[in-house]
């Protein structure tokens, strides 16, 4: 009997990070991934900055406040990518 794989959670965040990067990339961004960051991804387009914090389950309100709080020009957009498991797309929401 084989046993069941459990994925490990730094390896399911990495592999989040690049499914939003190759949403992003599908979209005409170029994308790059931030370690030890608020965000994960940065995408420029020449006409589009965006900054995508990737998370693998429901954020509660307190652990998004810092985000909101950063202060960006107004032509920067701050994306929150929500996987849910067995999704093929996030759940996606502007702050």
């Amino acid at each position: 009997m084989k046993r069941k794989r459990i994925p490990r959670p730094k390896r399911q965040a990495t592999r989040n990070e690049y499914r939003s990067i190759a949403l992003l990339k599908a979209q005409g961004y170029s994308c790059s991934r931030v370690h030890g960051g608020l965000w994960q991804v940065v995408g420029v387009r020449e006409d589009d900055i965006v900054l995508v914090r990737v998370c693998g389950e429901e954020p509660d309100l307190t652990s998004l406040l810092p985000f909101e709080r950063v202060l960006c020009p107004p032509d920067v957009r701050r994306i929150v990518h929500v996987w849910k498991p067995r999704k093929r797309k996030p759940e996606t929401r502007e702050l």
